[in-house]
């Protein structure tokens, strides 16, 4: 009897349970839910706790075609590279905080955005080209309500992965397309 049929019956037995834990467990420990840090390069001196936000996005955009006898083709097209993080800041904003986030947002500015986890250094992800849009607070003054902005972060992501341009050709089918990046790598160095 295959473990689906098992746990769809009305009697689960201890055995059923103890495989579907211990398969479970082999597959690692998962990432808990963690508080991120915001920081700044251009303002190395503030650093932001932001209480729930996003990884960038990694994929391509599609391309559709239609072959013969109308089959639609999807395929891989560029890096989908731009990104819009929403963000919920866990502190209260007032202070320098709040005049750095003003200066960026009033002045049009492009900063290098680095978010990192707090349990960890290895999680992190720098984002290029960096604004901010700061939604608006509803304020209550019965409850004292701090002033914890949420919004969005703007800017590029660049994976380290797709920076190679060697690494590109991996997924390339065409003898002249592998041709053109071989060349075009001698050019780079």
């Amino acid at each position: 009897m295959s473990l689906l049929k098992e746990l769809d019956s009305n009697a689960v037995s201890i055995s059923v349970l103890k495989r579907s834990y211990k398969k479970n467990v082999s597959l690692g420990q998962k990432l808990g839910t963690d508080d991120f840090k915001l920081m700044i390069k251009e303002y190395p001196e503030l650093t932001f706790l932001v209480q729930s936000s996003q990884t960038p996005q990694l994929k391509r955009s599609p391309i559709e075609t239609y072959g013969p006898h109308g089959q639609k083709i999807v395929q891989q097209g560029r890096l989908e590279n731009s990104v819009e993080i929403p963000i919920t800041f866990a502190e209260t904003i007032s202070g320098h905080l709040w005049r750095a986030l003003r200066d960026w947002v009033i002045n049009k500015k492009y900063l290098i955005v680095v978010m990192q986890a707090c349990s960890s250094a290895d999680l992190k992800w720098e984002i290029l080209d960096s604004w901010i849009a700061i939604d608006g607070v509803d304020w209550s003054f019965e409850d004292g309500t701090a002033y914890k902005p949420n919004g969005t972060l703007y800017g590029q992501y660049f994976p380290e992965e797709t920076l190679s341009i060697s690494g590109m050709a991996k997924g390339l089918t065409t003898g002249a397309a592998k041709i053109g990046l071989d060349i075009l790598n001698n050019i780079l160095g």
